[in-house]
C-alpha cells in the first residue's frame, strides 16, 4: 500500500494510536459515573490528567502530519480514502467521549452543588454552637446574651 515512512504510514500509526487511547479512555468510562461518586477524587484526577496530556501530545503531532499531509504527492485514491476511512472512526469516537464527558461534568457540578450544601449545613450548625458557647466557670451555663 503505502511506501516505508510515507505519510500515509506515520497517519495511520497516527490513528491507530488515536484510536487505541479513545478505546482505553471509553473502557475508563464505563466506571465514570461511580468514581465521581467516590469519596477520594485523586485517581480519577490523575487518570483524567493523563488522558488530556495524551490527547494533547496527539492533537499537536497532527497539526505537523496535516500540514504534511495536504503537501503529499502521489498519495493513491485508496490511500486517502483508508486515511479518511480512520479519520472519521477517530471523529465519532471523539464526538462519543465528548458526550460521556459533558455527562461526567454534569453530574460532577451535582455532586459539588451537593457537597457545598452540605458543608454550609455544618457551618450553620458550627456558628450556633459558636455563638451559644458555655461560659468559663459553670460548665452547664448557657451564654444567652451571645
Amino acid at each position: 500500500m503505502a511506501r516505508e515512512d510515507s505519510i500515509v504510514d506515520r497517519l495511520v500509526n497516527f490513528f491507530d494510536r488515536q484510536i487505541a487511547l479513545y478505546e482505553e479512555m471509553l473502557k475508563a468510562s464505563d466506571t465514570l459515573a461511580t468514581d465521581i461518586e467516590a469519596d477520594d477524587l485523586n485517581a480519577l484526577a490523575v487518570q483524567q490528567e493523563t488522558y488530556s496530556r495524551r490527547a494533547k501530545q496527539l492533537e499537536e503531532e497532527l497539526r505537523i502530519l496535516s500540514r504534511e499531509w495536504e503537501r503529499a504527492e502521489g498519495v493513491t485514491d485508496a490511500e486517502r480514502q483508508h486515511i479518511g476511512g480512520l479519520a472519521r472512526h477517530a471523529e465519532a469516537m471523539a464526538k462519543r467521549l465528548e458526550s460521556i464527558t459533558n455527562d461526567a461534568a454534569a453530574q460532577a457540578q451535582t455532586r459539588m452543588q451537593s457537597v457545598k450544601r452540605e458543608l454550609d449545613g455544618l457551618r450553620r450548625g458550627q456558628q450556633s454552637l459558636t455563638k451559644y458557647r458555655s461560659g468559663d466557670d459553670d460548665s452547664g451555663y448557657l451564654d444567652t446574651k451571645a
